[in-house]
Order: C-alpha cells, then sequence, then structure tokens
C-alpha cells in the first residue's frame, strides 16, 4: 500500500522546553488508521503541527511523499483537519459556511451542494441548513468541522481531540 505519512528520525523542541518529540520514527499507509493516546503535554497536538508543517523540526517529515506546506494548493487538497478549537463562521448559516469552504477548494458549485446535501443528511442535519452557525450547540458546530474538512474529499483526515468535551 501506499504510503502516505512518514516521520523519519524526527524531533521537535519548544525553546522553552527538553525536546518534546524525540527521534519520532513512523510510517502511515493508506487505508491505515492511528491514533495517538498520551497525557496532556505529551506531544500529540506538537506532532499534528509538525505533520501539517505548521513547525519545523530536525528530521524528515513526508506526506504523500512531499514536504509538509499547508500553503502549497496540492498539499492542503489532500487533506482535511478537525482542529481542538472550531474556525467556525458564526454570522453564516450552516450552508454558507459550506460554501465558503467548498469554495476554498476550488470545487464546483454543483458538487458543493451535492456534498453539503450528502453530508447533512448523513449527520442528520438537513433541518439546519439555514440556521446561523453562532446559534449551534457543541455537538452541531464539532459535526460542521467535520463535514468541512471532507468536503473536498482529502486522502487523509487529521482529527486533533476528538473526545474534547
Amino acid at each position: 500500500m501506499k504510503e502516505i505519512i512518514r516521520f523519519k528520525q524526527f524531533s521537535f523542541g519548544y525553546v522553552s522546553t527538553a525536546k518534546v518529540l524525540k527521534k519520532i520514527n513512523l510510517e502511515v499507509k493508506q487505508g491505515e488508521c492511528l491514533g495517538l493516546l498520551g497525557a496532556n503535554g505529551s506531544g500529540k497536538t506538537t506532532l499534528i503541527k509538525c505533520l501539517l508543517g505548521e513547525l519545523k523540526g530536525i528530521g524528515r517529515v513526508e506526506v504523500f511523499g512531499m514536504v509538509p506546506n499547508i500553503s502549497s494548493p496540492k498539499f492542503k487538497n489532500g487533506i482535511g483537519v478537525v482542529f481542538d478549537h472550531d474556525l467556525l463562521i458564526d454570522y453564516l448559516t450552516l450552508e454558507e459556511y459550506l460554501f465558503f469552504v467548498g469554495n476554498t477548494y476550488k470545487l464546483k458549485q454543483v458538487e458543493i451542494k451535492e456534498k453539503i446535501d450528502y453530508y447533512l443528511e448523513y449527520f442528520k442535519l438537513q433541518q439546519s441548513k439555514k440556521r446561523i452557525i453562532k446559534f449551534f450547540s457543541h455537538g452541531m458546530r464539532k459535526k460542521t468541522q467535520i463535514i468541512a474538512a471532507l468536503i473536498h474529499s482529502p486522502n487523509l483526515l487529521i482529527v486533533d481531540e476528538p473526545t474534547l468535551d
């Protein structure tokens, strides 16, 4: 199977602390599911930030065979991310927000509409299509984040703190 994620002898530490990640060697192949478990502050979110190219360390990180660069359209289009904190735009309706996200990935309007309809039905949010996000419950906000991360059919889905709250 094709390798999706690769860390080779990768280390990272913040200036104020000792190394958080020490000589990580990790390969994730297409179709595999990986969960990172550990105490608060053990480096799980830091590892994700390195995977996304937000933080640079020593050693090698590859995603889809390339060095992570979130500003690269090719890289960005291959991944979907659900962060532990939501980045939703509160004054938009659910439908408006999902169209906004789909447009950032340069999807065709008809494709965005089809995906919105599919995911709203899947997550049982059809009745909330025209509702303002600001008034959503925590669970509805999390479902919205997941839909936004999936709308462009990424090859890799990253979920930070999936069991938080």
